[in-house]
């Protein structure tokens, strides 16, 4: 996992996504999930309670339910069938 304890000023914590949710990022962190060399997805936190940086326990909880996350999505098939994605009405 990264943990930036002061991301307003890291550029890579700038993001559409963020400020979509309406969210602006002070303290973040993130982990990627990943299985065999392959990135499966990402899972971002941020402005945990309190406003403080988030402690390692934190950081172990999060790498944990990344390898978690990656397990369970190598284990299903991935669809790629247009009609199963996007099923006609």
């Amino acid at each position: 996992s990264l943990r930036v304890s002061d991301a307003t000023q890291d550029g890579r914590f700038a993001s559409e996504v963020w400020s979509t949710l309406g969210v602006t990022p002070r303290v973040a962190m993130y982990g990627a999930a990943k299985q065999g060399g392959r990135y499966l997805g990402l899972i971002q936190l941020a402005n945990p309670l309190g406003g403080t940086p988030f402690h390692d326990s934190e950081a172990n909880a999060l790498d944990y339910v990344c390898q978690q996350f990656a397990e369970f999505v190598a284990n299903r098939p991935i669809v790629l069938e247009a009609d199963t994605i996007f099923p006609r009405q």
